[in-house]
């Protein structure tokens, strides 16, 4: 059954058209010349209504026509059934046809989705909807909660906790912004700090550590803002300079100093340096040192391996050229082969005789 789209003009094809004679042959010149060949029956009606469209026959498809229905005759929705008779050139013709309203058409055939099934909501479980206030908008009746049942005073007393509760909680945030807290609050706080705690702090000291913290803040917020800075200035002294007087000046000042004892340098040492250029195991320049000759004769010198700090040599300066720092010695220590950058040490003082050797 075709579906026809209501109150729209639309075409139908009718047919096939056969001759009254031997029930087969096409009839391709029918036409609608009066209100008794061409006839519809609405939907409802006990009588017939003569078709006021107009019959076309198909090119090439002998025996089928195409029928132009105005919206008069497709007006009213449900089946419509399309009656052609003509006793002196074909057979009886009857076609059925179902005239749907604009909405389910457009649902169902519209090329490009443009409405949707109706759906109305008229009951729930076979009993009529509430008549909502607002349009639109259904109004649900919550008879049970959590499976109870429930009445109008039992939902006003929970709307009323539910409303209760929520204004504490939305006053006692509002203190968090800065405002004053209410006085029951701080109550309230002091028993959820004793409740949150670690099992290993004793809660009597934490909450008596507290509050003396509180007691010294107090304190320290209405200082004057000297207090702390004339103690720092007592704690650092008058004249105080953090290039030699800070911690790490001090530690860099002990690393080099310190290691010569009594926190000063030790009288003894003529010069501490090292070994600049090597002529041989008896004669090199000093990168730093004198420039007075013979500043140095006669004094005790010790080499000490650059790479090895326990392997030393000692020796006795029997010349020195301060121009060029030429260190000149009586002997050849011998106790391992001396190299630039070795350190050299020369103090005041005479060396033991070596081994094998004479002064």
């Amino acid at each position: 059954m075709q579906y026809l789209k209501a109150d729209t003009v639309t075409e139908v094809l009718i047919g096939p058209v056969v001759a009254v004679g031997d029930g087969f042959t096409p009839v391709t010149s029918l036409t609608i010349a009066g209100a008794d060949e061409a006839e519809i029956i609405k939907h409802g009606a006990t009588t017939v209504t003569a078709i006021t469209g107009t019959l076309a026959a198909i090119t090439s498809a002998d025996g089928y026509y195409a029928l132009d229905l105005v919206t008069g005759d497709v007006d009213t929705e449900g089946r419509l059934t399309i009656l052609i008779n003509d006793d002196s050139l074909c057979l009886p013709i009857r076609h059925d046809f179902m005239v749907v309203s604009a909405n389910v058409f457009d649902s169902l055939f519209a090329a490009a989705t443009t409405d949707y099934l109706q759906t109305d909501t008229i009951q729930w479980l076979g009993t009529a909807c509430a008549t909502p206030t607002t349009n639109g908008v259904p109004e649900v009746d919550v008879t049970h909660v959590s499976g109870t049942a429930q009445t109008a005073g039992d939902l006003a007393v929970l709307i009323t906790t539910v409303d209760t509760v929520v204004d504490v909680v939305a006053v006692d945030v509002a203190g968090l912004d800065g405002a004053a807290m209410r006085g029951t609050d701080s109550a309230a706080l002091a028993s959820v700090c004793t409740e949150v705690r670690l099992a290993e702090l004793d809660a009597a000291n934490l909450i008596t550590d507290v509050a003396n913290v509180k007691t010294d803040t107090a304190s320290i917020l209405t200082d004057t803002g000297t207090t702390l800075d004339t103690k720092l200035n007592d704690i650092q002294g008058a004249t105080f300079s953090s290039a030699t007087d800070s911690l790490e000046a001090i530690r860099d000042r002990g690393d080099a100093a310190w290691t010569t004892g009594a926190g000063g340098s030790d009288r003894l040492l003529m010069v501490d340096t090292t070994i600049a250029t090597l002529a041989s195991q008896t004669s090199f320049t000093l990168t730093a040192g004198s420039t007075d000759n013979n500043a140095y004769v006669n004094c005790t010198i010790i080499i000490e391996d650059v790479s090895t700090a326990t392997q030393k040599a000692i020796g006795l300066i029997s010349a020195y050229t301060g121009a060029t720092k030429t260190v000149t010695l009586k002997y050849d220590p011998g106790i391992f082969t001396m190299a630039a950058t070795d350190k050299v040490y020369i103090i005041v003082g005479y060396p033991v005789r070596p081994a094998g050797g004479t002064l």
